[in-house]
């Protein structure tokens, strides 16, 4: 059984501490369904955002984590395939380490054939 943590890069190196003392800050992406178009599915993209939003802020302030989350939001659109695809390479352009979402399974999988090359 190998128990080594690869960390992105392909390392075994685990990234530099950016945030606060002896925490490491790790960036995660996020992806909703938040576009107006999308109406009731809308809205409830709009509260996963704002629960994903108090969870980070919560575990930030938490001095007993030995990390820190630097988000990045991106509206999953109303073309779940097309609209996924971009906000997950703008994801990959940002660095991201984690993705959080898609909530329709057909942009997670848009999402996931780009972000599966780069985290």
């Amino acid at each position: 059984m190998n128990t080594d943590i690869i960390w992105p890069g392909n390392t075994k190196i685990p990234p530099t501490d950016k945030g606060l003392p002896g925490k490491t800050t790790f960036r995660i992406g996020f992806i909703a369904p938040m576009h107006p178009d999308l109406a009731g599915l809308s809205e409830l993209g709009k509260e996963f955002e704002s629960a994903f939003r108090v969870a980070v802020e919560m575990m930030n302030k938490d001095l007993t984590l030995a990390v820190d989350f630097d988000i990045r939001i991106q509206d999953g659109g109303v073309d779940s395939n097309a609209s996924c695809k971009l906000a997950a390479e703008e994801l990959a352009k940002d660095d991201v380490v984690a993705v959080i979402g898609a909530y329709r399974s057909s942009c997670s999988q848009a999402a996931a054939g780009v972000l599966g090359e780069f985290i």
